[in-house]
């Protein structure tokens, strides 16, 4: 039987994963019984007051019948005793297999809340837009919901959606959601304007370069870095493989375009049209070297949105993780986009806010734009 100290589910669950990812496992045990001990009255009264220990329990554990530790005359040395040598061994015991039942449950738990938050951030905002489609086939899913970030959990998460959600619209006087399959780039699509509308559109499906491996590129490109035209992944002519679009949901392995589904060294590839190359990586930059700054990138306005460690920005409407100053209403010719990078205090260079709980901000790895040097016979003209 446990031993039955007060249990606190949500703060003690969240204390000790945060602890034990740490490992800090031995301080968690001991805060955790030094909570115990504090709250719990001493070990021979709540014997008595309680009862619910069997006398067999109380043999096992060398206490022997309860009814001796209840007599007066027993010196309350006896009883510190009995309690530091007997049942502070079985306590801890019981918190170690405590802690090791409650692991499988609790650290998936904490892994898919943190997973479920600041999914806003994959998104680019452009206020006052929507979209509207000209194609009849192109299908369109409405719901009400409270907010854009509602919005952008279910179209990351394709949560009831039939398609592969690429773009919502919010509609904020109606608290009205609209997902895509499409985005602004796609055919028989166009822009319109409307007050009451933001559009947001997943950066994975409309960014031009790659960020680190290029495991998260969902562009166009379906040419190789040689000029070959890919093969389309459903398609087992002239190369057959096993990259089906059913085996790697979420990878997006659609048409022929580049992708990098398994997060290989080289960046996005394809399988070619070519029967003499099987495959090939594809020419996608890495965004580090499309984007550029001049001096220290206080006029930088680019889409730059990670740091130089590769950890994803916090959005500068948003105060989670981080609480900051920095709100686009306050400061609205910094250029507060999104999470992209910028550096509107005159640091050294452009930075950010992270999603890391335990990194604030960290400098972007941005270079600096090629110098255009002027002719020595036009200075000064």
């Amino acid at each position: 039987m446990l031993l039955p100290l007060p249990l606190f589910p949500d703060r003690y669950v969240n204390t000790f994963i945060f602890l034990f990812k740490r490992g800090e496992l031995v301080l968690c045990l001991c805060l955790d019984l030094a909570i115990g001990l504090s709250l719990a009255p001493p070990f021979p009264t709540r014997i008595g007051a309680t009862r619910i220990w069997s006398s067999g329990f109380q043999i096992a554990a060398g206490l022997g019948p309860a009814r001796h530790l209840l007599q007066r005359d027993q010196p309350a040395r006896s009883a510190s005793m009995m309690w530091g040598t007997k049942l502070l061994p079985v306590l801890l015991l019981q918190h170690v297999l405590l802690h090791l039942l409650l692991l499988p449950v609790t650290i998936p738990y904490a892994e898919g809340q943190k997973k479920r938050r600041n999914t806003l951030h994959e998104f680019k905002k452009s206020a006052k837009t929507t979209l509207t489609k000209e194609d009849p086939l192109l299908k369109i899913k409405s719901k009400k919901m409270n907010s854009a970030d509602e919005c952008a959990n279910r179209c990351i998460r394709n949560k009831g959606l039939p398609f592969t959600c690429k773009a919502f619209v919010f509609d904020k006087t109606r608290k009205r959601c609209h997902w895509f399959p499409f985005n602004s780039m796609s055919s028989g699509v166009k822009k319109g304007f409307g007050h009451e509308f933001d559009l947001y559109e997943n950066k994975d499906y409309i960014r031009n370069c790659i960020i680190g491996k290029g495991s998260s590129y969902k562009g166009t490109v379906s040419i190789t870095k040689s000029g070959i035209k890919c093969q389309p992944w459903s398609s087992m002519i002239p190369h057959e493989h096993s990259f089906l679009p059913s085996s790697y949901r979420g990878k997006d392995l659609q048409e022929n375009y580049c992708r990098n589904p398994r997060g290989e060294e080289g960046g996005p590839w394809c399988f070619t049209s070519n029967p003499e190359v099987r495959y090939e990586v594809c020419d996608i930059p890495q965004c580090s070297e499309v984007e550029c700054m001049t001096c220290n990138g206080e006029s930088y306005r680019g889409p730059m949105d990670h740091t130089e460690s590769g950890k994803t920005c916090q959005r500068w409407d948003h105060q989670t993780p981080h609480r900051h100053k920095f709100l686009p209403e306050r400061y609205p010719d910094k250029g507060f986009d999104d999470n992209y990078c910028r550096n509107p205090d005159g640091k050294p260079r452009p930075w950010c806010y992270t999603l890391d709980p335990d990194t604030p901000w960290e400098y972007c790895s941005i270079k600096m734009c090629g110098i255009i040097k002027t002719p020595s016979w036009n200075k000064g003209q």
